[in-house]
């Protein structure tokens, strides 16, 4: 559902309230049950659908305000007539509005659905007016972002793409890939990175588990006399994680949690804790160490002994210098215990936790036997150069109805990327402009496009490459 507030108080709910087995649109309690006048008789089907909703203000702050719901009116003609409202119902505004909420939830399982364009305007007309002449709030979620699953490929030093790890509520969550984001210039030292990709994390709500995982192109065995360095690059943005939130980079062996890295949940007080997920606000795994907005790298040693008896060293250290020697383990504000029986072969992102609106850009996983390959195993910034110009086949693919295009440039210079039919038809032109030498991402939408067979088309004055995909809905 879209829901309505005033303040704290929840004023109506738009979509399919819960507490309803039957699989019709409400509108008006959140959780309107089986029956009342918040039900209406139209089943909720696979497919899009326009939702609109008419609010009668009448100046009271005893009495109720009328409600009317409509599914897909015509945005071009005339305002709905209220007696073919879905729903008719009194709703309570004594003093209006002053925040929209998007809700979803429940006990249904793989259920998949698309939000876009949330409008809240003073006419109807203006609902879908492009020069509106009345107030209008409009969401369009044009946003530059993509989700992390799929991405990466076998190489680097992993066996294949993230894909999102499901065990305990975990969920795909937003991430942006950005190369302009991260502060490396408050960096505490000048840690090697490539400033081509950057994942960006947002979490809202206890709702939100974001959890994702990534095979190693072979296990790190567990070896006597190893010793493995983690490391990572993270950007806390405001407001700081408190209470429960937690982020962190880990480390499996095959479903087997091994260590965590970062901030784990169950402890109050916002300080890097290495080894349990949920270390709770005590123990060896907690550091004195505050978390702070800004930048920084976080480093991890696991020491083998090769038992799979006896538990392996772990350290952790906050901001050692890249270019300088090995940190000595005196120096570590986290010295435990950890099990690695048989080593690891899956590393992990994990954010979610009660925080609201915190926001995070992890960058530059590494994995190395030696402090040193820390810094080394990625290009120095500037970035390196791709190989070659390139054009990525989509993902997904088939898709319904968005789909993301990558593609990679070898220099600077005007780039024209566009969709066309199997007739030829331009039928969108998703990028026009000069772009850097670099890696690109960018997203198809297919909403109002028939199903069917596209070719999307790469032009520089490097070259010129057409693909295939099929939208299929």
């Amino acid at each position: 559902m879209v829901k309505l507030y005033d303040g704290t108080n929840e004023r109506i709910a738009i979509g399919k309230g819960g507490g309803a087995d039957s699989p019709v649109f409400t509108c008006g309690s959140g959780w309107p049950g089986n029956a009342g006048d918040d039900l209406s008789a139209t089943p909720v089907a696979a497919g899009p659908v326009w939702l609109v909703v008419r609010i009668d203000m009448n100046g009271s702050t005893t009495e109720d305000q009328r409600t009317y719901m409509w599914i897909n009116p015509n945005p071009a003609g005339p305002e709905p007539d209220t007696s073919t409202a879905i729903v008719k119902r009194n709703s309570t505004f004594p003093n209006g509005f002053d925040m929209i909420a998007i809700e979803f939830g429940g006990d249904g399982a793989n259920v998949r659905l698309v939000f876009d364009e949330i409008h809240i305007a003073t006419s109807f007309a203006d609902l879908n007016a492009s020069t509106p002449a009345g107030t209008v709030a409009r969401e369009s979620f044009n946003y530059s972002f993509t989700t992390l699953a799929g991405l990466g490929t076998a190489s680097n030093g992993f066996g294949g793409p993230w894909v999102v790890d499901p065990s305990a509520g975990g969920v795909e969550g937003l991430v942006a890939i950005s190369g302009s984001r991260f502060s490396y210039d408050d960096l505490s030292y000048d840690v090697a990175h490539d400033t081509v990709h950057l994942q960006v994390v947002k979490s809202n709500a206890w709702s939100d588990f974001q959890r994702y995982k990534r095979p190693l192109a072979a296990a790190w065995p567990n070896t006597a006399g190893a010793h493995y360095w983690v490391s990572y690059l993270l950007d806390v943005k405001e407001p700081l994680p408190v209470g429960n939130t937690y982020f962190m980079v880990k480390l499996y062996d095959g479903t087997n949690e091994r260590i965590a890295i970062g901030k784990g949940g169950g402890a109050d007080s916002p300080v890097f804790t290495c080894g349990s997920g949920w270390p709770g606000a005590s123990g060896d795994d907690v550091s004195a160490t505050p978390i702070e907005a800004g930048p920084v790298w976080l480093v991890a040693r696991i020491d083998m002994n090769g038992s799979t008896t006896e538990d392996q060293r772990t350290y952790m250290w906050v901001n050692p210098n890249p270019a300088g020697p090995e940190p000595d383990t005196s120096t570590a504000i986290v010295k435990r215990n950890s099990t690695f029986p048989n080593g690891f072969d899956m590393i992990a992102i994990e954010f979610g936790g009660d925080g609201a609106d915190v926001r995070l850009e992890f960058d530059e996983i590494s994995i190395s036997p030696t402090f040193a390959g820390l810094a080394t195993a990625v290009p120095s910034e500037p970035s390196s150069v791709p190989a070659q110009f390139a054009l990525l086949q989509n993902y997904p693919n088939p898709f319904n109805p968005s789909t993301k295009i990558l593609y990679t440039l070898q220099a600077t210079g005007q780039v024209r990327l566009s969709v066309y039919d199997l007739l030829g038809r331009e039928v969108a032109v998703l990028v026009d402009a000069v772009q850097h030498a670099g890696e690109h991402q960018v997203s198809f939408q297919g909403q109002g496009l028939p199903s069917g067979v596209y070719f999307y088309r790469l032009q520089s004055g490097q070259g010129l490459i057409t693909k295939k995909m099929v939208l299929m809905k």
